[in-house]
């Protein structure tokens, strides 16, 4: 029931998008809001009626918050000395006792974040409608809706910082670069993974390619030194408690988990790869195309400027591919950031389906869009004659689609609703 109410739901919000298609004006935009708003908060109550039948973080959690009732906040700040804001959570939830109230959470939090990212593709890249659905669609189903629900805390906290990094990437405007970094605060003071989305945000920003490659390489890397850097640093540095529980969390992931079948399931894991396969394909496939005749495109005997992601966005995902490349040692890190990139990666999804698919053509009856900071609508996209190899590539994306379809009604096995 939870898969299909999950599915249904999601059908009906893409739905709404290719209605918003025949819409012009200011009114395509307020559609799409509400469109977005009022799926956040089905999917919400969704998430409030989920009852768990096996083990998931929140019902520890709801163990958490009883104990809290008598031994107060301090209890929940030892608990999560390096997630403060979990504690603060659950210290202002802990008087209902209610579970149900950090599911609503989880699940608005994130996916009002997903509900952003797909907003600012939407209305700042001029990319085709059928493309840019595809990509939804594979987003939103490339992870398990309960899941994410009774973890309470990595997904909405990764999801938030997600959406705050891309909106510094995909928008060149100055007033959006204070609150995206509220949030990623925010995020990383809710569950520390985030940090990590952070850290590798600021290391792609380096200017010099050099040095940026050196740091790549490191990443790509860094999951055969990480518990020894722990260790290190719980032994040497200050702050020893704090070092103390980085170097438990990595001890667990790198040695414990790297067991897959202790954290996930193998077919989880396998299908973490899958994904993982799909984004570097992606990416090789923008990078030769970028580099196709410099990435201009000959329209109507005129060159149009560059139809190319910006580069910022660009570096930070090959930023975040490392990380994730150094991560196939564990079994959580891997498997959270893989899912994580997917939702990262819906730009550069969205453009590739378009390459493959379409081509730009000059709109000669184009009207510059104020919402719109790096690209107006100068450019139309009109479908590409069909050969072998679209066919070809029709039938994997087809493919994609029903498994990671399926992958979604596997993983909401398990549980119900009230």
């Amino acid at each position: 029931m939870v898969s299909i109410i999950y599915l249904l739901v999601s059908l009906a919000l893409l739905f709404s998008f290719g209605y918003t298609m025949h819409i012009q004006g200011r009114r395509q935009g307020l559609v799409i809001q509400l469109s977005l708003v009022l799926f956040v908060l089905i999917i919400t109550y969704v998430a409030s009626q989920i009852q768990f039948s096996g083990y998931a973080d929140v019902i520890r959690m709801h163990d958490e918050m009883l104990y809290a009732q008598t031994y107060g906040f301090t209890y929940l700040l030892k608990e999560y000395l390096i997630n403060p804001g979990s504690a603060v959570l659950l210290y202002l939830v802990s008087p209902s006792g209610s579970s149900a109230i950090l599911q609503a959470f989880a699940a608005f939090v994130f996916f009002t974040a997903l509900s952003y990212i797909f907003f600012i593709t939407y209305k700042t890249l001029n990319f085709p409608v059928l493309p840019f659905l595809v990509t939804c669609w594979l987003a939103i189903s490339s992870f398990g809706f309960s899941g994410m629900v009774g973890g309470v805390r990595n997904f909405p906290a990764m999801g938030l910082s997600s959406a705050a990094i891309l909106s510094m990437t995909l928008i060149k405007k100055n007033k959006t670069i204070f609150p995206a970094l509220l949030c990623c605060v925010a995020a990383g003071l809710f569950h520390v993974g985030a940090w990590v989305q952070v850290i590798l945000f600021i290391l792609s920003r380096v200017k010099k390619a050099k040095i940026r490659v050196c740091i790549n390489i490191t990443l790509s890397l860094y999951g055969f030194f990480a518990v020894f850097g722990a260790a290190f640093a719980m032994k040497f540095l200050p702050g020893k408690n704090f070092w103390s529980g980085i170097y438990s969390k990595v001890n667990g992931y790198f040695i414990s988990g790297s067991s897959f079948d202790v954290y996930s399931s193998v077919n989880r894991m396998l299908l973490m790869y899958f994904e993982f396969i799909l984004i570097i394909a992606a990416l090789l496939i923008y990078v030769r195309n970028s580099k196709k005749n410099n990435s201009v495109y000959k329209v109507s005997n005129t060159y149009a400027s560059r139809i190319a992601l910006p580069k910022a966005y660009t570096s930070y995902l090959i930023t975040y591919v490392c990380f994730c490349i150094g991560s196939i040692p564990s079994g959580t890190p891997f498997r959270r950031y893989t899912s994580l990139l997917v939702f990262n990666a819906i730009p550069l999804v969205t453009i590739v389906i378009s390459q493959i698919f379409y081509e730009p053509a000059i709109n000669h009856s184009y009207a510059s869009e104020p919402f719109s900071p790096i690209y107006t609508n100068l450019y139309r996209w009109k479908v590409k004659k069909f050969s072998i190899q679209h066919i070809s590539a029709l039938l994997i994306i087809l493919l994609v689609l029903i498994v990671f379809t399926y992958n979604v009604w596997h993983q909401n096995m398990g549980t119900y609703i009230v």
